[in-house]
């Protein structure tokens, strides 16, 4: 009998001992899964606010007026800039310059229209992007329409003198290297066509923002001025690609 009530005992602490293990494993798990649950909850409230953010940016982005812009020109740390900090000056006066005819002096050096197209090219890039410049909208696509057209401008008139070494100058012009014009090939049509449409994108875009009256009817090239030839223009920057 001293063994049957041993033998029980041992059976009854052993059924106490596992219903206490799992009375604490069904605690462990239920704490687990709250936790779990907590997890859960702030991921998914992350993840709304997320989608939140992200919807209020669609929507205020899509409610931005596309004529809107603000001026950001600035003349950086020079003292004494030789150029407009401003956008609306900038473009009038860099519309007289494109417009203004190649001097006597340039052909009488040797030189065309094309080089005198170059220079006034590189006057833009020097300054627009890094003193003059616009955010906002359709605007903004337009000068960086215009920086792209100068650069055109550039790259192809390099071409005209990438076949001339400098050492085939030196040994043959020495110091007057400038003799060596003579040798430059013609100017590319699309250069050509390149600053055609910078001074008409200027214009459209002078008009648009300065409210000038102009001689013509607007070419159509300017965003700001909802063009009607964007597209095309669009299409000639990336023929060169």
């Amino acid at each position: 009998m001293n063994f049957w009530k041993t033998g029980m005992t041992g059976i009854l602490v052993c059924v106490l001992l596992v219903g206490c293990g799992m009375g604490e494993t069904e605690e462990a798990s239920k704490e687990e899964k709250k936790e779990e649950t907590v997890t859960e909850i702030k991921a998914d409230a992350s993840e709304e606010q997320k989608v939140e953010a992200v919807t209020e940016g669609k929507v205020e982005a899509a409610s931005m007026d596309p004529k809107e812009w603000k001026d950001i020109s600035t003349t950086g740390n020079i003292e004494k800039p030789d150029f407009t900090a401003n956008a609306k000056k900038w473009i009038s006066q860099t519309l007289t310059s494109l417009q203004n005819e190649t001097p006597d002096k340039y052909f009488e050096a040797g030189l065309d229209e094309a080089y005198h197209q170059y220079l006034k090219a590189q006057s833009i890039t020097n300054i627009l992007g890094t003193f003059v410049d616009v955010e906002g909208g359709d605007l903004e696509k337009d000068f960086d329409n215009i920086y792209t057209l100068a650069q055109i401008v550039q790259v192809e008139h390099d071409k005209r003198t990438e076949h001339l070494e400098f050492e085939y100058l030196d040994e043959k012009y020495g110091e007057n290297k400038g003799e060596a014009v003579k040798e430059w090939k013609p100017a590319t049509e699309r250069q050509a066509q390149a600053f055609e449409y910078l001074t008409q994108l200027v214009q459209d875009v002078d008009i648009a923002i300065n409210g000038t009256v102009p001689d013509n009817q607007q070419d159509g090239l300017s965003y700001q001025a909802d063009g009607v030839k964007t597209k095309e223009l669009e299409a000639f920057i990336d023929s060169g690609e």
